[in-house]
């Protein structure tokens, strides 16, 4: 009796390495969403391709759901369009995940990522954070985002950094 209920409890918590392992596909998400290493290879016929090959790499780290509201967000390619009209290569410098609340196929994270601003035009670059939430959950033995959301970032905001 006490054997088996000791593995119900641990069996409706997650161990570090589920922890980790759900952190690694946030991180992966992040920075190919935030891999804009050239802006000027960017036009608004060349977003399309860009953005369907990054929809295909996003695809296995998020469940159908989060990757249609993914896709119909347009997310990667309103970052590209930033990067481009503000003339700076964007990447993702750093991220770190809070664990909100856990179970044994289901974790909710707060993070806070750090973003570069690459401006070769002005020789300079900036770094901004931005605050977010993210869900994932486990699909068949693998970990999903089910949810991700941070702030929009804006033109005016990454200009802003360089004045």
């Amino acid at each position: 009796m006490l054997v088996l209920l000791i593995f119900l409890i641990s069996g409706c918590s997650t161990d570090s390495s589920d922890v980790q392992d759900a952190i690694r596909v946030g991180e992966d998400f992040k920075k190919i969403v935030f891999n804009i290493p050239d802006y000027s290879t960017f036009s608004t016929d060349r977003i399309f391709p860009d953005t369907e090959k990054v929809n295909k790499m996003v695809e296995p780290l998020l469940t159908d759901e989060e990757y249609k509201r993914f896709v119909n967000r347009v997310e990667y390619r309103h970052i590209a369009e930033l990067a481009s009209r503000s003339k700076v290569n964007i990447s993702l410098a750093n991220i770190e995940f809070t664990k909100i609340k856990g179970e044994k196929d289901f974790l909710d994270f707060d993070y806070l990522m750090t973003l570069r601003f690459n401006s070769t035009e002005k020789s300079m670059t900036r770094e901004l954070g931005i605050k977010g939430e993210m869900a994932l959950i486990k699909d068949e033995g693998k970990w999903k985002i089910s949810r991700d959301w941070n702030r929009a970032l804006t033109t005016r905001e990454i200009d802003a950094l360089f004045k």
